[in-house]
């Protein structure tokens, strides 16, 4: 007796099951969008019809959600102002109230199901949007954007809409749809000039991200694609925007350390090429920030030892550890500001970067290891010459978060050796 092979179910078909518990009515809106998405754009694709899931990197993926996006050309738009409503409800009534009261976390479950899903259609259509829909999409993204406070630390909602935004000028997407054409930069250009539309105040550390994307996307177009870009685009003058306003400081602050980041490829990816482009592109501007920051360093370094010998000599020149007042007031008490060194903040950057791409490689994830094994390959000379380079860092405080930065990148035998030889 033959025994019948059990079915599987493709991608769309799970995640309609999956949705179909769903009672409150917005929330079923919102499933039923991104049920469409999948629907449409995995029954394209062959191997589909009997997966488990959908291969989005498949080339006739590309002109799949293409083809979506023109015949729905509202769809971004609608899904957007649906999940942005969704990601602000906090508590509601998702499965009947006495579903929703008795199990919460089913209802955390489907919560973070619906963010996933979201995010990764978002960027799908982002990264695959037809250049003549690309406006429509960048402004619909950048509104919303705008509305994210200054203080706030990324919520999924808000690492789909940024790297959904980023991913239109991502060098990968770049290179595969270049036609010549360069209305894109123009398109963000206007969107980091125009004033704020909403209520809530500007939030330039947020805008210098995209500034700063958007400088290196520009020299790396100039440079890689040969584009003939305007001179009115100054790639230069939109990285140093970006670095005044603490780009580099709001991403390790607000996005890479943010509790759901490392649960986001996309934004792994964008995060990651905007890092290694700047020291591939920008390598005197790294050196330029480098030297300030340790000049800054070692003058609150100076600037401490004067204070130390100046308490010393007020409280009769004996030593702080024989001086209780001084041990007790000086080291630890926050009165007396006048004594203590302010650090100027805007020569500081370079040590926030080297954070920052600590920040991001220290997971042991299959991606990360994979993104970190560049910065010990002879082969990308730009990123091995940067740490290279770095090794002679002398400053205190600035050495440490250079070593921290190593520590993240060794993540194989072969890096090991490469940094250990780096200091033979």
């Amino acid at each position: 007796m033959s025994v019948p092979k059990p079915r599987r179910f493709t991608y769309f078909e799970r995640l309609k099951s999956t949705f179909n518990v769903v009672h409150d009515q917005e929330t079923k809106f919102l499933c039923d969008k991104l049920l469409s998405f999948f629907e449409n754009c995995s029954s394209t694709n062959a191997a589909a019809a009997s997966s488990d899931i959908v291969d989005f990197t498949d080339t006739s993926m590309e002109n799949a959600v293409g083809n979506f996006l023109k015949k729905h050309d509202d769809f971004v738009k609608q899904l957007l102002g649906k999940y942005v409503h969704f990601s602000e409800r906090g508590e509601f009534d998702l499965f009947g109230i006495e579903e929703t009261m008795k199990n919460k976390n089913r209802h955390n479950a489907m919560v973070k199901t619906v963010d996933q899903h979201c995010y990764q259609v978002l960027c799908l259509c982002a990264l695959f949007c037809p250049v003549d829909m690309q406006k429509g999409v960048m402004d619909a993204l950048f509104a919303h954007l705008c509305r994210i406070q200054p203080d706030r630390v990324f919520r999924p909602v808000d690492h789909a809409l940024w790297t959904a935004l980023l991913l239109l000028i991502n060098p990968v997407k770049l290179k595969q749809q270049c036609d010549g054409s360069v209305e894109v930069f123009n398109n963000f250009m206007a969107l980091l000039r125009q004033p704020s539309k909403c209520d809530e105040p500007d939030n330039f550390c947020l805008k210098g991200t995209i500034s700063l994307a958007l400088g290196v996307a520009i020299k790396y177009a100039r440079n890689s694609l040969g584009l003939g870009i305007s001179h009115e685009l100054d790639e230069s003058e939109l990285v140093n925007d970006g670095i005044k306003n603490m780009a580099f400081e709001y991403m390790q602050a607000f996005i890479v350390k943010a509790p759901a980041f490392f649960e986001f490829p996309f934004s792994i990816d964008v995060v990651d090429s905007l890092i290694k482009n700047f020291i591939c592109y920008f390598r005197d501007k790294l050196v330029e920030m480098c030297n300030l920051c340790e000049e800054e360093l070692y003058s609150l370094l100076m600037q401490q030892d004067k204070t130390a010998h100046q308490q010393m000599a007020d409280d009769g020149a004996s030593m702080p550890w024989q001086n209780h007042h001084y041990h007790h007031h000086h080291y630890y008490s926050p009165s007396s500001p006048s004594k203590k060194a302010v650090p100027n903040f805007a020569n500081l950057h370079f040590k926030t970067f080297l954070e920052l791409i600590a920040t991001l490689y220290e997971r042991e994830t299959e991606q990360i290891v994979r993104c970190s094994r560049e910065f010990t390959d002879p082969n990308c000379e730009g990123l091995y010459d940067f740490v290279f380079r770095n090794r002679a860092i002398s400053a205190p405080s600035l050495k440490i978060a250079y070593l921290s930065m190593l520590t993240s990148l060794c993540k194989s035998a072969e890096s090991a050796d490469a940094f250990f030889n780096f200091f033979k």
